[in-house]
C-alpha cells in the first residue's frame, strides 16, 4: 500500500535493512506503470512520491530517516527511482545502496534502446529542458547523456559489481505494457510477495501526450523544493489527478520530429553495447531496432 503521509516509525525501524527490493529504471521504460501495479499490492510498501532518489547523493543527505517514507508492518519495502540507472551523472548509487540493504532484490525494465533514447529526449523537452534540435542531439552533452542511458549493459555492470545476477530481474518493456499481469507476478515472485492484483491501469500515465498539456509552470515547480515536499506528502492518485486537471483543455506543446538518420545514428552507437546486454541478460529482444 502507497502510504498517505510520512510515517512515524517504531524503534525497531534502524534494525531493518532496507530497501527489500528497488525499481531502478529505465527511464521512459514503464517504471511509471509498474510503480501503480507495485503500489495496489497489499503485501508492498512503496513511497507516496515515485522517484525519492533517496540514494542519489548529490540530492539527499545520508543523515537523513529513509524509513520514514515505508510502513513497516508491510512484507516488502521498496521505491521506484529511474535515476538509479544514470550512471554518468549519479556514479554512486550501487554503492550506497548496497550499503543499506546487500540482499536487496533489483528490478531493471528495458526497452527498444533507441526508442527509449527518444522518448526521454521527447519528455525532457516537453518538460522544458534546453535541448538542441534533433540534428545536432548526438554532438551535445545532454544527447550523450540520454544515449548513455540507454546503454543498459554499461549501466548493468555498475550494478553487478555490488550485487549478484539472481539479486536482478531485467523486465522487458514489450512484455510489461502488453501483459502486464504476467510481469506483475514475475516481479512480485522475484522479491518474495504473492500478487493479488493483475488489472492494468485504466489510462496511460505519464505519456507524452500527458506531460504535453502541462503547463509549464507546474513542470518547473515540481523540481523546486517545496515542489518535491508537496510530492513527498501528496498521496498518488491525487497527484495524478492534479496534473490531469492542470493539463485539462490546454494546448499541446509540438513534439519535435526525430529524423530517420539520427534514429539511426543512435542505433550505431548502441550497437555494441545491445550485443554486450543480451549476453549479460540472456534475454534475446528480437523485437528491437538494434
Amino acid at each position: 500500500m502507497v502510504n498517505n503521509v510520512l510515517m512515524n516509525q517504531p524503534e525497531t525501524a534502524a534494525s531493518r535493512a532496507l530497501p527489500d527490493f528497488m525499481v531502478i529504471g529505465a527511464m521512459r521504460a514503464g517504471t511509471t506503470l509498474l510503480h501503480e501495479l507495485l503500489a495496489a499490492q497489499s503485501a508492498v510498501s512503496l513511497p507516496c512520491m515515485k522517484e525519492t532518489d533517496f540514494f542519489v547523493r548529490e540530492k539527499h543527505s545520508a543523515q537523513q530517516d529513509y524509513a520514514r517514507y515505508f510502513d513497516l508492518s508491510s512484507d516488502k519495502c521498496g521505491e521506484v527511482t529511474p535515476n538509479y540507472s544514470k550512471r554518468d551523472v549519479f556514479p554512486g548509487v550501487p554503492a550506497q545502496v548496497f550499503a543499506n540493504n546487500p540482499a536487496a532484490r533489483l528490478i531493471y525494465i528495458v526497452r527498444d534502446p533507441v526508442a527509449r533514447a527518444i522518448s526521454q529526449y521527447t519528455h525532457s523537452f516537453l518538460s522544458g529542458q534546453d535541448l538542441p534540435a534533433p540534428e545536432k542531439l548526438l554532438e551535445s552533452q545532454p544527447g550523450q547523456h540520454i544515449v548513455n542511458t540507454s546503454r543498459y549493459a554499461w549501466q548493468l555492470e555498475a550494478w553487478l559489481g555490488y550485487f549478484t545476477p539472481e539479486q536482478i530481474m531485467v523486465l522487458d518493456f514489450a512484455e510489461l505494457t502488453t501483459d502486464p499481469a504476467a510481469s506483475l507476478r514475475r516481479v512480485c515472485a522475484h522479491i518474495g510477495v504473492q500478487s493479488t492484483q493483475t488489472n492494468m491501469p485504466a489510462a496511460q500515465t505519464n505519456s507524452a501526450g500527458q506531460v504535453a498539456s502541462v503547463p509549464d509552470w507546474w513542470l518547473k515547480f515540481r523540481d523546486t523544493a517545496a515542489g518535491q515536499r508537496l510530492r513527498a506528502l501528496a498521496p498518488r492518485g491525487i497527484a495524478a489527478q492534479a496534473k490531469a486537471l492542470l493539463g485539462k483543455g490546454q494546448p499541446k506543446k509540438d513534439i519535435p520530429v526525430m529524423p530517420a538518420t539520427v534514429r539511426n545514428q543512435i542505433a550505431d552507437v548502441l550497437r555494441e553495447d545491445v550485443m554486450k546486454f543480451r549476453q549479460i541478460s540472456n534475454m534475446p529482444f528480437t523485437d528491437w531496432s538494434v
